[in-house]
């Protein structure tokens, strides 16, 4: 009578399947992840933007001398209207609008309506 011998492991054939699948499945997801970093810079950029903007508020309203000038991101930080540094994931600066009014960083695509 012949035993049945069970055998154990994978063999080669099956071993590249793996891979291959692995392999097409990573060619997938990886460059996903780069679009959820660009978002999360956009996000808080944004966020940053709206920061600077309620400490110009509040740093207006302390002094209404303030009124003729125009802030600047490391006047607020200095003057502890906001607790700093405050720079853009990006790597692009934030300057103040007169006409909106509002703070925009020079990344083009951080830009608050696009």
């Amino acid at each position: 009578m012949k035993k049945l011998i069970k055998k154990k492991g994978l063999t080669l054939n099956e071993l590249l399947v793996v891979i291959i699948i692995l392999a097409v499945l990573s060619a997938i997801i990886i460059p996903q992840l780069d679009i959820f970093s660009d978002g999360a810079n956009k996000s808080a950029c944004r966020a940053n933007q709206r920061r600077l903007d309620s400490a110009t508020d509040v740093w207006y309203a302390h002094d209404k001398a303030n009124l003729k000038k125009e802030p600047t991101v490391d006047g607020l930080v200095t003057e502890g209207f906001i607790s700093g540094p405050v720079s853009c994931p990006g790597g692009g600066n934030y300057k103040y609008n007169k006409a909106t009014s509002m703070f925009e960083c020079s990344d083009r695509s951080h830009s608050r309506s696009g």
